[in-house]
């Protein structure tokens, strides 16, 4: 999202006036003294700290002569004096908070998620609070977020679709959820395809306790923004609806990555083959049982997890037979054997780079490299403005 950028102190000027309750021309006048008193300071060799904001020191050279090493030639650099400002270090830690913006949705009027916003606040966070999820999603489509704080009484469809709405959005789609409230047991078995939130957080965490969980989300987020473009989580239920939902939600995530039309053909192909193989023959369409999709991107791949809630299956075999079998050997085969199907992962070995099964069959993880030019984010942008 493209920012505009002030080259002036208007902004400055009128959040202090308002602050201190000065008409504009008083601040302004102020700031001029101070800068003023520095100058002063450093004429007079004295440095000068502005507690837990800026360090103004000045830096002197003196004359000399700087021979050039190819001709010869003998330069005289002057001497300079020049007013070096650094940041101090708890200005920096403060600044470092607030770029980190926390949504609050308290449509609930929780006390608590009240108090954990004002101590969020007094810890220099930028804190927008949202009356209604309505009006989080107004918010979260005009400016970046970090973390998003879905207060108690936000039922947990809502919560899902607010998840499914930020990781469909290209400007907050790596933004935590923390939703306070329990999560459900059986998640989704009933409402359909569900985008799931970072964490479940209990309702009756106190406020110090929602501090810590946030600050630990932007902790962890720091560390991680740099190099995961998307990090999904999708529970669905075991019907066809929902498979075919879960697929047009991940074939819209792969419209925002720099795969051709080809490879995104094949990548949803992929996606269909593992989600409908965890239908039939993982879950064997039972509706009690979910199944559980990741998908990961870092600045080199694409993982794709699928995980279903069967027993499992010999798949060593099946994978050995489908690295050595043609197509039509392997169907003939378990026309032989009175069996049918086994001709996906041979399927899945064309549209990606890489397939595993993990023990004891029912987890099947899917990577596909991202083309060479994203090395610094897809299109070559840098890895923060890819969406």
């Amino acid at each position: 999202m493209a920012s505009s950028k002030r080259n002036d102190d208007t902004e400055v000027i009128r959040l202090v006036s308002r602050r201190l309750n000065l008409d504009e021309a008083a601040v302004r006048n102020m700031l001029d003294i101070v800068s003023d008193a520095v100058l002063t300071a450093l004429a007079a060799h004295h440095n000068v700290h502005l507690k837990d904001f800026l360090g103004f020191s000045l830096h002197e050279t003196k004359t000399r002569q700087h021979k050039n090493p190819k001709t010869g030639q003998i330069t005289v650099i002057p001497a300079s004096r020049n007013v070096h400002v650094t940041p101090e270090s708890a200005f920096q830690d403060r600044a470092k908070r607030k770029l980190e913006t926390i949504l609050a949705v308290n449509a609930a009027e929780s006390e608590a998620l009240k108090t954990a916003a004002r101590y969020l606040s007094l810890a220099s966070y930028t804190v927008v609070e949202s009356p209604s999820l309505a009006a989080a999603r107004d918010i979260l489509t005009a400016r970046p977020v970090s973390v998003i704080l879905a207060g108690p009484g936000t039922a947990p469809a809502d919560v899902w679709a607010l998840a499914r709405f930020v990781r469909e959005h290209p400007l907050n789609s790596l933004a935590s959820i923390l939703a306070v409230g329990q999560e459900p047991p059986h998640r989704g078995l009933e409402a359909g395809l569900c985008v799931l939130p970072n964490a479940w957080l209990d309702p009756a965490l106190p406020p110090d306790d929602l501090f810590a969980q946030v600050e630990s989300e932007i902790e962890r987020l720091s560390e991680e923004r740099g190099y995961f473009q998307k990090q999904i989580a999708c529970d669905i239920p075991t019907t066809p609806d929902a498979v075919q939902a879960a697929i047009d939600f991940l074939e819209q995530i792969l419209l925002r990555l720099p795969f051709g039309e080809e490879e995104r053909f094949k990548l949803v192909t992929s996606f269909r083959e593992a989600l409908e193989n965890a239908l039939r023959h993982g879950n064997k369409r039972d509706p009690d049982l979910l199944i559980h999709a990741e998908l990961l991107v870092d600045l080199e791949k694409l993982t794709l997890s699928v995980r279903d809630e069967g027993t499992g299956f010999d798949f060593a075999s099946h994978l050995a037979a489908a690295s050595t079998a043609t197509a039509l050997d392997m169907a003939q085969g378990n026309i032989a054997r009175g069996k049918t199907g086994g001709l996906g992962i041979k399927l899945l070995r064309e549209c990606v780079d890489e397939i595993e099964y993990l023990p004891p069959g029912n987890t099947l993880v899917l990577t596909k490299k991202l083309p060479l030019k994203t090395a610094s984010g897809p299109g070559g942008e840098e890895p923060h403005s890819v969406s």
